[in-house]
């Protein structure tokens, strides 16, 4: 199972305000590396409540097969309603963590 992201996966993230939002981050927790685990990628999705929440994650029936859901609600600043509707993204990954850090991406756009 993987446990964090990769060079590669960074290398997804674009240059400029996501990086930056996300090595800040990562300074401000004293992490030395941006190789986030699934526990840190949970705590940073936690850091966000004003923009989003963060409900639940588990492995479902997706369009090509099974693979990790991760649900997440947008609060009204995100053109949500706190605690109604939300958006459901199914990534079809097979690994949590590859899940989560698509989640990752899209918070720090």
């Amino acid at each position: 199972m993987k446990q964090n992201i990769t060079t590669y996966d960074l290398d997804t993230l674009p240059s400029g305000t996501p990086f930056k939002k996300l090595s800040d981050w990562c300074e401000e927790k004293e992490y030395t590396d941006l190789h986030l685990s699934i526990g840190q990628m949970i705590e940073f999705l936690h850091q966000w409540p004003d923009r989003f929440s963060f409900g639940s994650f588990s492995w479902k029936d997706t369009k090509s097969g099974y693979g990790w859901c991760v649900e997440e609600y947008w609060t009204k600043d995100n053109g949500g309603e706190p605690g109604k509707g939300g958006v459901k993204q199914c990534e079809d990954a097979e690994e949590l963590c590859d899940a989560l850090w698509e989640t990752v991406k899209e918070v720090l756009k």
